[in-house]
């Protein structure tokens, strides 16, 4: 068992100093695992839209027009 793991660990040594970017950055991939599209600026507020402040650190009410943290 230890030699086939002394094994696996060189071919995966040699893979990575072959190509290290084979793994990709935890950064540029969503929750599926799946590579994620650059992040965009949030759109503006709707301006005949009332605005509410909530705290965002608990539960929000969505339905409440266009939502400002604090």
């Amino acid at each position: 068992m230890g030699v086939v793991l002394v094994v696996i660990f060189v071919v995966c040594t040699v893979n990575y100093v072959r190509e290290p970017n084979l793994i990709p950055s935890p950064a540029g991939l969503n929750q599926a695992g799946a590579k994620s599209e650059p992040l965009r600026p949030a759109p503006e507020l709707a301006e005949d839209r009332k605005v509410t402040e909530q705290d965002c650190s608990k539960p929000v009410d969505l339905s409440s027009g266009n939502l400002r943290c604090k």
